[in-house]
């Protein structure tokens, strides 16, 4: 899957990460949390995640 910072997304720039979905929590957020203290657009808690699906299937 792949996860990035929305407010970037909605700035015109993909800043994220593809992460291994099996991943466990913790590890998916530990993920996150760095991508949005990396982000090119100020937030901080107000910065949200976007995610995207490639081959998933059951998805529609």
């Amino acid at each position: 899957m792949w996860l990035g910072s929305l407010a970037d997304y909605n700035d015109g720039e993909l800043h994220g990460a593809w992460l291994d979905a099996t991943a466990d929590v913790d590890t998916l957020n530990d993920a996150a949390q760095y991508i949005l203290r990396n982000s090119h657009q100020p937030g901080g808690a107000e910065n949200r995640y976007l995610l995207g699906l490639a081959g998933v299937s059951g998805l529609s």
